[in-house]
């Protein structure tokens, strides 16, 4: 996953809870986050362990990569369950079988077949005014390097190697520029379970492996 922004150490944010510790402190999705209180962070797993040690209310210095630029942070830890309650990592594993779509897509190479969204659904995702990311997988296909990687039907792309990705062309022209053996990183967004009709929620993170070869 890091290897796509050319980092072997460290944990790419998959998204920032409103109103969390992370948001206040001015993380934001897509940042890398490279270092605490100045030494450097090899994963998620060793991010959690640091976080977990702190007192609830002391504050970290988190070193960030945004877009190349690197920014040092004040994060005040709070309860880890909260902190950490949106993590996939963290969350259970849900058993529900997706509802396959009607709707033919666009096929990739990646494995997947994708459509482009509605200006309604763009808005659902809630990425902010004028966000125009997102396109819709309709079909992934068994075996492949998509569902190798976890990419399910109904998952929403938002960007690739932390390019954005708005339209089923944006994906076709990230792609062209892929080898076999190169390191791909999707942002993802998920539909949540039990969601209300008219009212979808989503969680965010990222799907990343290295392309195979043959691909």
């Amino acid at each position: 996953m890091l290897k796509a922004a050319g980092y072997t150490n460290g944990v790419l944010v998959g998204s920032v809870t409103p109103g969390g510790p992370a948001e206040k402190a001015g993380i934001k999705a897509e940042d890398i986050l490279v270092a605490i209180d100045g030494k450097p962070i090899k994963d998620g797993e060793e991010l959690v362990s640091k976080v977990s040690e702190m007192p609830i209310d002391s504050k970290l210095k988190v070193t960030v990569d945004r877009a190349g630029k690197k920014l040092d942070l004040m994060v005040t830890v709070l309860d880890r369950e909260e902190v950490f309650k949106d993590d996939p990592r963290f969350a259970r594993r849900r058993n529900e079988t997706p509802t396959p779509e009607k709707v033919e897509g666009t096929p990739a190479k990646f494995g997947i077949m994708i459509r482009p969204m509605s200006e309604t659904e763009k808005d659902a995702l809630k990425l902010g005014e004028g966000d125009q990311r997102g396109i819709y997988v309709t079909k992934v296909e068994e075996g492949s390097f998509a569902a190798e990687i976890g990419l399910q039907e109904r998952d929403v792309i938002i960007s690739v190697n932390r390019q954005p990705v708005a339209t089923p062309e944006d994906l076709r022209k990230l792609q062209s520029t892929l080898k076999p053996g190169d390191a791909v990183a999707f942002r993802v967004m998920r539909p949540t379970p039990g969601r209300q009709q008219g009212a979808p929620g989503y969680v965010a993170f990222f799907a990343a492996g290295t392309l195979p070869e043959g691909n």
